[in-house]
């Protein structure tokens, strides 16, 4: 088993962004992977950009969501967690995003992550 990031992953946009007839999910984040102790720990940066969002009460839980998507990930993929995840930006849609849409960005962010923590010649991490 490997262990997650092998080297910082800096600046991971994701977007999960799902049009359904009813309600759908949108989550939008930037996030930085950095290696750590241990497990997995999730922070806001102290200049986290939510743009013109009108109820910044609901970013903790959302924040909450995006770090429950990244854990499951890790666990289904059997990396062993070792991470700290800072959320730089984070956006939302008043209607359109849930706990679940920010789940899924958890995991796409991993994912991300993953390709280019082992793909040196992928996107360079420098802001």
């Amino acid at each position: 088993m490997s262990t997650f990031p092998g080297r910082p992953v800096l600046g991971v946009h994701v977007r999960h962004i799902r049009q359904t007839s009813g309600p759908g999910q949108v989550a939008i984040v930037d996030v930085d992977f950095e290696p750590a102790a241990d497990g997995v720990t999730i922070g806001v940066a102290a200049d986290v950009d939510t743009g013109d969002y009108s109820f910044p009460e609901d970013v903790p839980r959302y924040v909450e969501a995006l770090g429950e998507g990244v854990c499951a990930e890790l666990a289904e993929i059997g990396a062993a967690p070792a991470v700290a995840v800072t959320v730089r930006r984070i956006r939302m849609h008043e209607v359109d995003s849930n706990e679940m849409a920010f789940t899924v960005a958890g995991r796409l962010a991993v994912r991300e992550a993953l390709r280019r923590d082992g793909d040196p010649s992928g996107p360079p991490d420098a802001r």
